[in-house]
């Protein structure tokens, strides 16, 4: 009987052991499930991660892509304002309506019952002279005229024949006075001269005509010939404007081809 209890003891020992060693190693394949467990979570917080910034650099190089695309279509926008701006309509401003037309809201002309100072009138013949500089350095050869000089100088420009350089005409009036010069007083002759230059530009114009601008009248709207005094006559003062103002939208047809032609080229 002791032996049997004895025997039967050690088998229960064994049984015990062997549950303790299979504690154990459940005990240590738990610790490897959990280590697995954090290696595997940490992994996929990685991968997560990093699927969420490559998400973001993809929004964010579509933004920068939209932006771009935006950015090139407003320049784009702004390159054919631009194209389409002319710089000398925009600083010659020429207004036809109303009784006496003006320049850059300059008055040219007088009629009765409304009262234009000197001061006024002298900007405007400022104007004018500055403009008509300005087209027959653009336009005519040798950038000059052929005959004349003209003087911008703000409201007390002046003017003198090419053959008589010392002779100098004022292209400004005060008014008080009405002396004459040879039979016409300083300002219609210099008036005169004016006239002359515009005249030489009408004609160059109309020599260099574009068939293809039909934006542009092939003539100028008045002739120069039956001009007077611009600053006593709203009238003379408005063909005037209008001739330049026909100038102007010859000059921009003009350049226009011309860069037609060199694009080309």
């Amino acid at each position: 009987m002791r032996s049997h209890a004895c025997a039967s003891q050690a088998r229960l020992r064994a049984a015990l052991a062997e549950v303790h060693g299979e504690r154990a190693s459940l005990s240590e394949e738990l610790r490897r499930l959990r280590t697995l467990s954090d290696e595997q979570r940490a992994s996929e917080e990685e991968q997560h991660a990093a699927i969420n910034a490559a998400a973001l650099r993809r929004q964010h190089a579509a933004d920068e892509a939209m932006r771009a695309v935006q950015l090139v279509a407003v320049c784009e926008r702004e390159l054919k304002r631009l194209k389409s701006v002319d710089v000398l309509s925009d600083a010659f401003a020429i207004d036809l309506e109303g009784p006496i037309a003006s320049i850059n809201g300059l008055r040219l002309g007088r009629q009765s019952g409304v009262n234009v100072e000197w001061s006024e009138l002298n900007a405007a013949l400022g104007q004018v002279v500055l403009l008509v500089h300005t087209l027959g350095r653009l336009h005519l050869p040798a950038a000059a005229f052929s005959h004349h000089v003209l003087v911008p100088h703000g409201s007390l420009c002046r003017v003198y024949a090419r053959k008589e350089p010392t002779r100098v005409y004022e292209l400004h009036g005060s008014g008080r006075f009405g002396g004459s010069f040879f039979g016409a007083s300083r300002l219609d002759r210099a008036q005169g001269m004016l006239l002359a230059c515009v005249e030489e530009l009408t004609i160059h114009a109309q020599a260099h005509f574009d068939p293809h601008a039909t934006s542009v009248p092939p003539r100028p709207p008045h002739s120069l010939v039956e001009l007077g005094s611009l600053v006593s006559s709203a009238l003379d003062g408005k063909r005037l404007l209008a001739v330049l103002a026909w100038l102007l939208l010859w000059s921009r047809a003009n350049r226009a081809a011309a860069k037609l032609g060199r694009a080309a080229a």
